[in-house]
């Protein structure tokens, strides 16, 4: 009898049983090495708990904890509890870190860590209520989700208190969370438009805020805009047949090459062969159009051209003719 007959070779179970084993001793190593801080407080010297303040730029100041790395330092408006706002989330090696709010309600929170622990979080709220600072901009035009061919393009918006200057700024994508920039400017007060920056076809978001030497608003919150300057192609009429005798009052279609906007499509249909009557005129976002109560035995023409959300048509598709003769007696 062979002593290995019952044994199992597995030679990649074994791989993983050590590669499990090292993780673990590396693991078990570096807990060893790292000092143990989760019971220490991080002790924040500023900003102080419920301070007041006409200083937009606030810097974070607290004592080192021995054994720490890293600081995780976040700071979100109004509180963590009914947050609407996440301001700040950063990681920090100093003990200090300065950034610039605007007048609001904010609560802070910092913890320190090491490749192995980390302490809990401490807790400071406080205020930024200038009276002094600049005012939230309010956006005039255009407005959000507006789709537009327009060269002479002009974002406006109303006047804020304290201002001295707006930030214009103008992103790429429908998306607010874009870090594209398209443009980005500077206006004087108490200008409070500005016209045709050169943006090509495509998806944007725009919002601005305004400033002074205080410090500068929250910006505004972000508009979509579409521009769309390309006309789309004209229509494909797919039937009736030029020419052609049908039983059923239907015209159908596919459309051109459309780069933009979305299309909707103007049918015109003429009550003679000569295109002199006109029967019917609509604007329709299918591309089938089917009626009842045309009177049968009779010609008809029709001609297709489409219209894009920003409001660019196509050329008109050469005129179809077709003769009506209804099938059923319900459609005479």
């Amino acid at each position: 009898m062979n002593p290995n007959k019952n044994t199992i070779q597995n030679p990649t179970g074994i791989k993983i049983i050590g590669i499990i084993v090292l993780f673990s001793m590396v693991v078990a190593c570096q807990s060893l090495l790292e000092q143990d801080i989760t019971g220490d407080t991080v002790t924040l010297n500023s900003p102080p708990n419920g301070l007041h303040s006409e200083d937009y730029t606030q810097t974070f100041w607290w004592d080192d904890v021995k054994g720490a790395s890293s600081y995780n330092l976040q700071v979100v408006s109004p509180s963590f509890d009914f947050m609407q706002k996440m301001v700040l989330d950063t990681n920090i090696t100093d003990n200090q870190f300065t950034y610039s709010f605007y007048p609001d309600t904010f609560t802070c929170r910092i913890k320190a860590y090491n490749a192995a622990y980390e302490t809990a979080f401490t807790y400071a709220t406080f205020y930024i209520d200038s009276t002094e600072g600049p005012q939230i901009v309010v956006l005039k035009e255009p407005y959000n989700n507006s789709i537009t061919n327009d060269s002479n393009l002009v974002f406006s918006w109303y006047k804020a208190e304290n201002a001295t200057n707006y930030r214009v700024l103008i992103k790429e994508g429908e998306d607010v969370i874009s870090t594209i920039i398209a443009y980005e400017t500077s206006i004087k007060y108490p200008d409070n438009l500005l016209e045709t920056p050169l943006l090509v076809d495509g998806e944007y978001t725009w919002t601005v805020r305004s400033e002074n030497e205080v410090g500068y608003s929250e910006y505004a919150a972000a508009r979509s805009i579409m521009i769309d300057r390309i006309a789309p192609g004209t229509p494909t009429v797919i039937r009736p047949v030029n020419q052609d005798t049908i039983g059923n009052f239907e015209m159908a279609w596919k459309h051109g090459a459309n780069s933009g906007s979305a299309i909707s499509d103007s049918i015109i249909v003429y009550k003679d062969s000569t295109s002199n009557i006109e029967y019917l005129s609509l604007l329709i976002t299918d591309t089938v159009f089917t009626h009842s109560g045309a009177s049968s035995n009779k010609w008809y023409s029709f001609k297709i051209k489409a219209v894009d959300a920003a409001t660019n048509q196509s050329g008109w598709s050469p005129i179809r003719y077709f003769y009506y003769q209804a099938t059923t007696e319900g459609n005479k």
